[in-house]
């Protein structure tokens, strides 16, 4: 079994979310995870406030943005 990919966790439709990056499956914009993070909340209580699966939230790409 292979990994996903990030065009397998990342979706970009205009019609949702004013067009911004959301986890695929979730109404959870990145930028919100992202914003979570650089407030020091930990992967795993992200993951659980957001109802997401952990490998959502723990990629080092949401830290970047």
């Amino acid at each position: 079994m292979t990994g996903q990919t990030l065009e397998d966790r990342i979706v970009v439709d205009p019609n949702l979310r004013n067009g911004r990056p959301i986890i695929t499956g979730t109404g959870v914009t990145v930028r919100t995870v992202a914003g979570h993070y650089k407030l020091g909340i930990t992967p795993e209580e992200i993951a659980d406030d957001m109802n997401l699966p952990l490998a959502s939230v723990m990629r080092p790409w949401l830290i970047t943005i």
